[in-house]
C-alpha cells in the first residue's frame, strides 16, 4: 500500500514526508548502484565490498582465499537462502580478475 501511495505522490509531483536511501533512489531512476550507495543502507556491507576492491585491505591474502562465490545470502520468510548473482553463481569462485564483477552484481541485486 505504501508503495502505491508513494508512486501516486511522485507522479503528481507531491513532496513526500520521508527520505529514500541513495541506493533506492538510483534503482527507481534506473541508474547503476555502486558500493558507495550502500553506505547509508548497510555500512558493514559497504565496508566489506569496498575492502574487496582495495589491494591493501586484503593484507596480502588473495581474493580466492576469502572463499566467496557469486551468491548473496538473503533472509526470506525467516529462512536464510543463497541467491545466485548470475547463473551457476554458487559454483563460481570470486577471483582477483572477477572481484569487480562480483561487487557490481552484488550491489545491483
Amino acid at each position: 500500500m505504501a508503495s502505491r501511495i508513494s508512486a501516486i505522490a511522485l507522479r503528481r509531483g507531491q513532496p513526500l514526508p520521508m527520505r529514500f536511501s541513495r541506493a533506492l533512489l538510483k534503482m527507481l531512476l534506473r541508474q547503476p548502484v555502486g558500493p558507495d550507495d550502500l553506505a547509508s543502507v548497510d555500512p558493514e556491507v559497504h565496508k566489506n565490498l569496498s575492502s574487496l576492491l582495495q589491494e591493501e585491505a586484503l593484507r596480502g591474502y588473495g581474493v580466492e582465499e576469502l572463499g566467496l562465490h557469486f551468491v548473496r545470502e538473503e533472509e526470506r520468510f525467516g529462512k536464510r537462502i543463497m541467491v545466485p548473482l548470475k547463473p551457476g553463481g554458487e559454483d563460481i569462485v570470486v577471483t582477483e580478475e572477477s572481484r569487480e564483477e562480483y561487487v557490481q552484481l552484488y550491489t545491483a541485486h
